[in-house]
């Protein structure tokens, strides 16, 4: 299952739902949640809706509380989150889940990342490693990110680290208060 939110990302909006329906996966259900977009974004997913499995089209507290009914609808044995500013490689789902097939005792799966700009030019590559909250911290406060989602494949929930004021909210059940407790540690650094 993948949820994008958006509000108001039309310039960005269509080639993130392109990235998510031109994967090569053939079990992909996708759910697009907007809480009220005014810029011509309810246009860009109403032109997909035949292949957008779900939409919410109703006013939310914010992105956790858009992700956490986005994911409320979801039904898939994996949890994605799609930013409406982001994309996604050809071949990303097919891969991330030959991964936990092939890794069921894992929880999170992260991939290495092209960092772009508005022009879709590369900007630089990050790669992960182990989890490491200090560099996470760190792309997010280099690339202005304002969100760094963590979720578990097992529907436990997720964690949404809030960048601008280095705070989190955790969605649906408690969950990685290890990661939590490691992002909090960073950001004091």
């Amino acid at each position: 299952s993948i949820v994008t939110i958006s509000y108001n990302q039309a310039p960005f909006l269509e080639q993130a739902i392109a990235s998510v329906l031109d994967q090569d996966h053939p079990d992909i259900e996708y759910i697009v949640v907007d809480p009220g977009s005014t810029d011509g974004s309810r246009d860009i997913i109403e032109r997909y809706r035949p292949r957008i499995s779900r939409i919410l089209f109703e006013p939310d507290k914010g992105a956790a509380d858009g992700l956490n009914k986005g994911f409320a609808q979801a039904t898939g044995a994996l949890f994605f989150f799609l930013n409406s500013d982001d994309l996604l490689l050809p071949g990303a789902v097919s891969r991330a889940a030959a991964h936990f097939a092939a890794h069921p005792q894992a929880d999170i799966l992260m991939g290495n990342t092209f960092i772009i700009d508005a022009q879709g030019r590369t900007v630089r590559r990050v790669y992960t490693d182990k989890f490491d909250a200090r560099q996470w911290v760190k792309v997010a406060k280099e690339t202005g990110a304002r969100y760094i989602v963590f979720l578990l494949k097992h529907h436990d929930g997720c964690c949404l680290w809030d960048t601008k004021h280095m705070d989190y909210n955790i969605m649906k059940t408690p969950f990685g208060r290890d990661v939590v407790k490691e992002l909090s540690a960073a950001c004091k650094k």
